[in-house]
């Protein structure tokens, strides 16, 4: 049997980039606002951050200078109403703000795994980890499992935990953007919660 996990974020992650009113390096929240300028048959659409410090905004650019009519419908619609789910599909893609100067805070980002739990003495118990916004491997299995992060870093070394098909090399510092097919030995779904 092939069990599915899907990880859901509890939030936004920070961008984290250099304030000019703070003069540093400082935290930015999306604001879940949309900020679009239309000159004739063009259009300029920017997602709006603020500053955690001064609450100094910061535009990020989304489109510039696009024709009114190539945004489909309902895309340019999200935009106008500031739909949260759209803001959030930007502000979860971290390539995106990479992309606009910021690094994205995924490792701060609160978030929980849905999906059930194969019986401890399933032997080889394979699973489909969904993940859309790059999150580590390690970090979404020590959340699902109840274990410390070195317990499952002791397991991805002991082969408890695998990667299906694949080679084993960088699996303790794989990001999940997508999903990722593991194996889970009965080692890993008995393992005592450690401290960490």
């Amino acid at each position: 049997m092939q069990y599915l996990w899907r990880a859901r974020p509890q939030g936004l992650p920070r961008a984290i980039k250099y304030c000019g009113r703070c003069g540093r390096k400082t935290e930015f929240y999306c604001s879940n606002s949309f900020r679009v300028n239309a000159q004739k048959k063009t259009l300029d659409v920017w997602l709006i951050y603020k500053c955690e410090v001064c609450d100094a905004t910061w535009n990020v650019e989304l489109y510039s200078r696009v024709g009114a009519g190539t945004l489909e419908k309902g895309l340019y619609e999200g935009f106008l109403k500031n739909d949260a789910a759209l803001a959030a599909r930007y502000a979860l893609d971290a390539a995106f703000l990479a992309k606009n100067g910021a690094e994205a805070d995924m490792d701060a980002l609160p978030f929980e795994v849905e999906g059930e739990l194969p019986a401890p003495d399933t032997c080889g118990a394979q699973v489909v980890l969904e993940c859309a916004f790059g999150a580590r491997l390690d970090r979404l299995l020590k959340e699902k499992l109840c274990l410390s992060r070195a317990a499952v870093q002791r397991l991805m070394e002991t082969g408890g935990i695998r990667l299906a098909g694949e080679t084993q090399k960088g699996i303790k510092n794989l990001r999940v953007k997508g999903s990722v097919k593991i194996t889970l030995s009965p080692a890993a779904l008995l393992a005592p919660r450690e401290a960490e």
